[in-house]
């Protein structure tokens, strides 16, 4: 369980704003509406959430060839374009004749036009 502050996380990523303005009160309770006070986050590992946290707070993200490939599509997910902006620099870094076939087919599964562009020239 992380604990952050809602501004933060939305300032970041429009999927939080929308989370924390959609949907923190649950309007079925017997006693009227409450704000719930937690939000399960679906289909994201516990350290991949982390260093998206870690970015809302600090602006900064360290990207390496361990993580790209799993930090890439949860950032995506989560619609953090800085941490997304931040690893297609990595990937398009680190293009080679020998990668150029596979980092173009991620970005296109990622819907990653500017990666796809690079790559495919």
């Amino acid at each position: 369980m992380f604990r952050v502050h809602r501004s933060i996380m939305s300032r970041c990523s429009t999927y939080f704003r929308t989370v924390f303005t959609t949907s923190l009160v649950d309007i079925n309770c017997g006693d009227g509406p409450q704000v719930r006070t937690f939000i399960v986050i679906p289909n994201v590992s516990s350290a991949m959430l982390e260093v998206i946290i870690q970015y809302a707070y600090s602006g900064v993200t360290l990207v390496s060839e361990d993580n790209v490939q799993t930090l890439l599509p949860a950032a995506d997910q989560f619609n953090v374009q800085g941490i997304v902006k931040v690893c297609t620099d990595f990937l398009v870094s680190k293009m080679e004749p020998s990668n150029c076939l596979g980092i173009w087919r991620f970005g296109k599964e990622y819907f990653l036009f500017e990666l796809e562009k690079e790559s495919f020239e």
